[in-house]
């Protein structure tokens, strides 16, 4: 678990959402923004939303949870109830893990660095003390994803060249326990592993699978079955499985076909690739829903979108969400989808606001 520094004054900072600043190939202008709900439909050449009459909702509040200047980094226990984060108080208090519940409150010490005492699933999103150290995992494991379950551990080895990275090749491989022996899967030209699919038995990997297949996202097995091509495109960026594993979220880029560029969600075992009207910086929720945060250059306010992928539907949460700004990209939405949480460019300090069920 990587050691937070000294409080020191930040500077304020705006969203960074230049990773997808990018996407300026897309040639079809952006609606206006309102709040709506209506369908996204999977079609080859994607289309932009038309705006429908206007849903009034009031606006979320945000509210602060810490002192300015804190924290190095947060994350979210698995039942939600809770905002963890590391932080070494001015006073006496110990450098530690603390928590705050997101409704606000008192902050409480909740352990050591190393996290001992807390249960695994509340562990900060990197540690897995289980798989370290004397572990069964070689020092050359890249990429290592865990299984939801703990169960299982999937990783990469390979170097950096060739440089070209569409020639750079990635062997994968995946073991069943602590204790059991690594097994080869694959090997993967011109990309990388993403994560576990829905039930754990399938890997979500890019590039190509073999000297046949062409690039793209595509569904590996574990049980020896032909991996699916999920969605076919060079490169893709910024992938995010959802929470289950039923959804991935990425960005493409400098595609030569203005229409492809932009922001996608597709499903890890079937179904087209769904290309939203908005492209930003995104986060999932619960299990199938997309929270995300237009680019949107000429505007003061940062708005809040969520896409249900299961519905195919949109709908604005907030026209001026994130107070005081968010430093450096640092936002996270609750596991149960109810709240956001981020830490203000203007003062450093994690806040929170409610985005519920909708």
């Amino acid at each position: 678990m990587p050691q937070p520094g000294r409080r020191a004054d930040r500077q304020a900072v705006c969203l960074a959402l230049a990773t997808m600043a990018f996407v300026v190939g897309c040639s079809s202008p952006s609606p206006p923004r309102v709040g709506f709900s209506h369908p996204i439909l999977p079609v080859a050449s994607p289309t932009f939303l038309a705006p429908v009459e206007p849903t009034l909702r009031a606006e979320p509040q945000a509210h602060r949870l810490t002192e300015a200047g804190c924290c190095s980094r947060h994350w979210w226990s698995a039942d939600a109830s809770r905002v963890l984060f590391l932080d070494d108080p001015p006073d006496d208090s110990p450098l530690g893990i603390y928590g705050v519940r997101p409704t606000g409150g008192e902050v409480e010490w909740v352990a050591s660095l190393d996290g001992e005492g807390l249960p695994p699933p509340d562990r900060s999103p990197d540690a897995h003390p289980e798989w370290g150290g004397d572990g069964p995992l070689p020092a050359e494991a890249q990429d290592i994803r865990i299984s939801r379950d703990g169960t299982r551990a999937a990783w990469t080895t390979g170097g950096t060249l060739p440089v070209h990275i569409d020639r750079r090749q990635r062997t994968l491989w995946v073991i069943d326990g602590p204790t059991g022996s690594p097994r080869r899967l694959t090997v993967l030209t011109g990309g990388d592993l993403v994560g576990w699919a829905e039930g754990d038995q399938a890997l979500i990997v890019t590039g190509r699978t073999s000297s046949t297949a062409p690039a793209g996202i595509w569904r590996l097995p574990l049980d020896g079955s032909p991996p699916s091509l999920r969605a076919s495109v060079d490169r893709p960026r910024g992938l995010l499985v959802s929470p289950s594993g039923g959804w991935l979220a990425y960005t493409v880029a400098f595609d030569p076909e203005p229409g492809r560029n932009g922001l996608w969600v597709v499903g890890t075992s079937g179904g087209e690739p769904l290309r939203l009207p908005d492209f930003g910086s995104y986060r999932w929720g619960e299990e199938g829903q997309l929270v995300f945060v237009p680019y949107r250059p000429t505007a003061g306010e940062l708005l809040l979108e969520v896409f249900d992928a299961g519905t195919r539907r949109l709908w604005v949460v907030a026209e001026e969400a994130f107070p005081g700004g968010v430093a450096n990209n640092d936002w996270s939405v609750s596991p149960d989808g109810e709240w956001i949480v981020y830490r203000a460019a203007e003062d450093a300090a994690l806040w929170a606001f409610p985005i519920g069920a909708r």
